[in-house]
């Protein structure tokens, strides 16, 4: 009798955290239309990033350009779309999906040279650097360009691709950036920025370091940009059950992560509120290069604070993706 009504207690008190955990969720409550704007996504294709693509079409935004490493994932999430919003008989958004693999340097330059030919020249509102390397291999990995796999595809790729498409932004264009909370857990070591000596220790933090990477370079934006009124923020979108955590190698992460998902986690829905809030709140509202979550400005590492890392930082991934952009360089005021 005792085990069974602990077991009840246990499922009463799991059920309770569940239901706080999601009214606690920040929900997006703009109705902001989006006329004539044009958004450009890394991935978006599943998940949390396809409900941010629906929600953009619902807004009537004009064009939405979705970089996938997967093509065919990129055509059915716009397939959804599509009948999603034509059963609403709402106006057909403009979606493009085109390819781009953030584990190639080369794959990033191909994709911005094809975006220049889409007649969307100094027209794009909303740059979202969301696509991610989530799952954590048992064996470290490193990119064609020999780069630590999470370091490329979550930080440096997008540091890159900044870059190549300045030319193309409107101004008083937004920056978002993906990050994490795993980025209070992320360290910047530039002189191990490959974590050769420390991943079969903590492969984990290699993620981490990644989202930590990109706090700090949404804060050095919003520094560097300002004078073009080029805004810049990073967020955290919850805890989701993505595919990243399913199909995580190492078997105890992936039980752990499983459970925190499930109790504390969100929708994919929810997950993409505070990419939309970030998108569609006015910008008097919003604090250039904070870091959010949950609809609001959110505790960060304070390493982000750090003025001499943050240049150490920029420095070296300018160094990394020099010979790729033909001498685009955003000076610091």
């Amino acid at each position: 009798m005792f085990l069974f009504a602990s077991f009840i207690l246990f499922i009463v008190v799991c059920v309770a955290v569940k239901l706080y955990f999601r009214m606690t969720n920040g929900i997006c409550v703009e109705n902001t239309e989006l006329n004539g704007k044009v958004i450009v996504i890394t991935g978006g294709n599943t998940g949390i990033g396809s409900e941010y693509v629906l929600d953009m079409a619902r807004r009537n935004c004009a064009h939405i350009v979705m970089a996938c490493r997967n093509i065919e994932k990129g055509k059915q999430c716009a397939r959804w779309v599509y009948k999603k919003i034509q059963a609403e008989n709402m106006t057909t958004t403009v979606i493009t999906v085109e390819h781009c693999d953030l584990s190639s340097f080369d794959s990033v330059v191909r994709f911005c040279d094809r975006l220049k030919r889409l007649s969307i020249k100094q027209r794009i509102d909303y740059l979202i650097c969301f696509a991610a390397a989530t799952g954590i291999p048992i064996e470290q990995k490193f990119t064609a360009d020999g780069l630590e796999m999470h370091f490329q595809c979550n930080y440096l790729s997008h540091f890159l691709l900044i870059h190549l498409l300045l030319p193309l932004l409107n101004e008083g264009a937004r920056i978002i950036l993906t990050s994490s909370q795993a980025h209070l857990f992320g360290k910047i070591d530039l002189e191990n920025i490959n974590r050769l000596e420390r991943y079969d220790r903590h492969p984990f933090r290699t993620y981490g370091d990644s989202k930590l990477a990109l706090v700090i370079l949404a804060r050095e934006l919003s520094k560097r940009l300002a004078a073009n009124n080029i805004l810049a923020y990073s967020f955290h979108p919850g805890t989701v059950l993505t595919n990243g955590i399913k199909h995580n190698r190492i078997w105890y992460l992936r039980i752990l992560l499983t459970i925190v998902a499930y109790f504390y986690g969100k929708s994919h829905r929810d997950g993409a509120q505070t990419m939309i809030y970030l998108t569609v709140t006015e910008q008097r509202w919003l604090s250039n290069g904070r870091y959010y979550a949950d609809c609001a400005v959110a505790h960060y590492n304070p390493m982000v604070d750090d003025e001499k890392l943050a240049d150490q930082l920029w420095s070296h991934s300018y160094n990394l993706i020099e010979k790729y952009i033909d001498g685009i360089s955003i000076a610091k005021f």
